[in-house]
């Protein structure tokens, strides 16, 4: 053979030798090196005798500024300054006459990166052979990194454990039958499970199919004994919204050089990645969430429009309130509420289509444009799904957090022709929504009217109650053998122009403004003054039942101004009683039973308001100084021929028995419904079948031939 084919010959060895050099990275590299692979500050670099660099591993572009490919073939030289190169040189050279492949101390020097900054290294060799070719692996490492490196390796294992769980990093270890050992705190929350149930489970145990990919791998690396770095890979989070990791993964054998377990850690770029497009276009998105905000929303609004026009197809905006935002910043802290809105906003994310966009609006106010839609079917679907997915409870820190969230669609080229028109009718149709109790609203022609219709009864409101335009009707309560027990005050708004005006119009205005507190207390002083009246004529005395609203109960003053209320009156405070609802009183239970403790020592009576309706718990129930439990009209109503409502309404009676407590069923309309109520005990009864809502003097006819039969 000759020269020529020998020298090819050992090329071709060296090439075939070089081959390797990944693998044999993987195998030499110790554990505490994986603590820190992911972190862009170390680079490995290997290099031949002549400090020629023919490899580059790891975050070079971050510690030299220069991509792998423009450092292969070049010369050390390229990344140690001049002052230090003839040490470097000397270090790397006495390295590989030595041949040990135990690390010796590293030297300190200053590297020079691209941009001609420097910045101080520690540079460990370690010599390694391949067949017949020498190669020296040279570790780069930023000093300070370094230094916490090795503080951190110092600590006890107990701080080791707190240090795992809180870096920002899947970390994890698993035994030979692919079941883990370790999963912290990170990964568990990515998983969607507590890190406790995790142990002696498989990924696919965890995630389903999602984690086959993982458990293969993994069974690969061990049966090979083979470390792996900077392998990227995909898979959906808890969530569903699909994430990139940078994993790392490396075997740890026994003294015998068997496998024993695998160690992983992965960092998620798709965050970083994420972080950097909100850097560089930060005026068009939402600091928090890392969504487009309106300016950026209007924009592809407006794009998706133009599109429609081209197809054929609709576009929807649904605009979100997530409803609770403020509940949670004061019973958790802001903190929490931050996180909550996070992770409020992943969920849009995984509603949303890829050609859809989700916004973020201001404060719990959010909105997604829907795009090819072929009908309102469509829009209603996918805001259905959403409200169904943000109702689901978060978890943080120990706290379970739930929203109560609310959507107004409005549909394009319907219901706007421009991506202003859209979005305001989409926030007119959500007001709408909140303002009827519904979860979902659609915008109808004719809303922007109301709105301005809205405006002229809120202006009415204030002269309403300057001007006296107020006035109470008194719906008789009678018990089941027919005679007055009671009756309830109703507010009605006579306007002079207007005439009678609907309390279904004016109320919820009332409770969506300062107004409802003024009202209120208004009401009880004139049921108060009223019921003194009627005393002072001669009438049979009757309790007078007045309804609180969520916002009035809320008010600290509320016990005081009732006490100022009886006393202006001269009434006894047994012929008053406040009807508080179940749900304003469960909105925060502890301050309620307080609240109806200090009411009930006052004397007035007292009532939970559309029982049934809520989510009170027994033990409230029996905590609240209330005498009475009002049957919420939506369970008379069918009686006595549902079932449901027949079984419901007579469980009703039967535990506010148990608990000492009277019932008022509401809303009885027929003969039928009186009789059943009877049969189950019901106490007392209200209702068109009786009376309608009576004015003051009609009412003191009423009572006094109701006293005669």
């Amino acid at each position: 053979m000759g020269s020529n084919e020998n020298g090819r010959a050992a090329a071709g060895a060296a090439m075939d030798d070089l081959t390797r050099l990944p693998e044999l990275l993987a195998e030499r590299i110790h554990l505490a090196r994986m603590l820190y692979r992911g972190v862009p500050t170390n680079v490995i670099f290997a290099t031949d005798k002549d400090s020629r660099i023919i490899l580059v591993d790891g975050d070079c572009a971050g510690v030299f500024g220069y991509e792998p490919e423009e450092l292969r073939n070049k010369s050390i030289k390229a990344i140690v300054p001049e002052r230090d190169l003839t040490r470097v040189r000397e270090h790397l050279r006495e390295r590989f006459v030595s041949g040990r492949q135990q690390p010796e101390r590293p030297i300190t020097v200053y590297a020079r990166r691209k941009d001609g900054s420097e910045v101080p290294v520690e540079i460990l060799a370690n010599p390694q052979t391949v067949g017949k070719t020498s190669i020296l692996f040279c570790a780069f490492r930023e000093i300070g990194e370094v230094r916490a490196a090795r503080a951190a390796l110092g600590e006890s294992s107990e701080l080791l454990g707190t240090i795992i769980d809180n870096i920002p990093a899947m970390v994890s270890a698993k035994d030979t039958g692919g079941r883990y050992l370790l999963a912290n705190a990170y990964q568990a929350e990515v998983f969607g499970v507590k890190a406790a149930d995790a142990i002696g489970r498989t990924a696919v145990d965890l995630l389903g199919q999602r984690g086959a990919t993982i458990d293969a791998l993994d069974a690969k690396l061990m049966a090979e004994g083979k470390a792996l770095f900077n392998h990227e890979e995909a898979f959906a989070d808890a969530e569903g919204r699909e994430r990139v990791w940078l994993t790392s993964k490396v075997p740890l054998k026994d003294a015998n050089g068997a496998v024993r377990k695998l160690v992983t850690i992965s960092l998620d770029v798709t965050e970083r990645q994420w972080d950097r497009e909100r850097a560089e276009a930060l005026i068009n998105f939402d600091e928090l969430t890392g969504l487009p905000n309106r300016t950026q929303l209007l924009s592809r609004l407006q794009e998706a429009t133009s599109n429609a026009d081209r197809s054929g197809l609709g576009v929807g905006v649904a605009v979100i309130d997530l409803g609770r935002l403020n509940d949670i910043n004061d019973s958790f802290g802001y903190t929490v509420g931050d996180y909550a809105l996070r992770r409020a906003a992943i969920k849009l994310q995984t509603c949303a289509r890829e050609t859809d966009t989700v916004a973020r609006l201001g404060d719990d106010h959010f909105a997604v444009v829907q795009t090819n839609l072929t009908g309102f079917e469509m829009a209603e679907t996918q805001a259905r799904r959403i409200l169904e997915t943000l109702s689901q409870p978060l978890y943080f820190q120990g706290h379970e957090i739930r929203f109560d969230p609310r959507c107004g669609i409005a549909v394009y080229p319907e219901n706007g022709r421009d991506a202003r028109s859209l979005l305001q009718n989409a926030d007119l149709a959500l007001g709408r929504a909140k303002a009827a109790g519904e979860r979902l609203r659609y915008y109808l022609e004719g809303m922007t009217a109301e709105v301005q219709r809205r405006r002229e009864l809120t202006a009415g409101l204030w002269r309403a109650l300057d001007e006296q335009h107020f006035e109470l009707h008194y719906q008789p309560q009678l018990d089941m053998a027919g005679r007055p027990s009671g009756c309830e005050a109703l507010l009605r708004w006579n306007d002079p122009e207007r005439g009678m005006i609907s309390p279904g119009d004016f109320i919820p205005l009332a409770e969506s403004s300062d107004l409802i507190v003024p009202i209120g207390r208004w009401v009880v002083r004139e049921a108060c003054r009223q019921a003194k009246d009627w005393q002072k004529r001669g009438l049979p005395p009757v309790v007078v039942a007045v309804n609180l609203s969520a916002r009035q109960f809320q008010q600290p003053e509320l016990v005081d101004m009732v006490g100022e209320a009886l006393s202006d009156a001269g009434l006894a405070p047994e012929w008053l009683a406040l009807e508080v609802t179940e749900s304003a009183a469960m909105k925060d239970a502890e301050a309620a039973a307080a609240t109806l403790a200090k009411l009930h020592d006052l004397g007035v009576g007292l009532a939970i308001d559309d029982f049934g309706t809520g989510y009170s718990s027994l033990a409230y129930l029996r905590r609240f100084q209330a005498q009475k439990i009002k049957l919420d009209r939506a369970f008379v109503r069918g009686l006595p021929a549902d079932p449901h409502n027949a079984a419901i309404s007579t469980a009703v009676v039967q535990l506010c028995h148990s608990l000492g407590k009277k019932v008022v069923a509401e809303g009885v309309e027929t003969p039928e419904q009186h009789a059943f109520l009877a049969r189950i005990g019901c106490d007392d009864v209200q209702g068109f079948l009786f009376s309608r809502p009576l004015p003051a003097a009609k009412f003191a006819e009423w009572l006094i031939a109701a006293a005669k039969q």
